[in-house]
């Protein structure tokens, strides 16, 4: 596995932050500095980057209908 030098890890850093702003959602920034919503990483995430609370959005409840 390749380390991030520090400009890609800034940009990744960043990236997730206005992220995490627009879609009121925590992101994770993955190994190969990738970035994705906390909830839909596949596997441990490098960092975490948290949703400022004022900006959170409601989750809406998903009903199911079972048969």
């Amino acid at each position: 596995m390749d380390m991030l030098d520090s400009e890609d890890m800034l940009i990744a850093v960043q990236a997730a932050s206005q992220m995490a702003e627009r879609f009121g959602d925590d992101m994770a920034i993955m190994q190969d500095g990738s970035v994705t919503m906390l909830w839909a990483a596949q596997e441990p995430p490098l960092e975490i980057v948290r949703c400022p609370p004022s900006m959170k959005k409601k989750k809406r409840t998903i009903f199911r209908v079972v048969k």
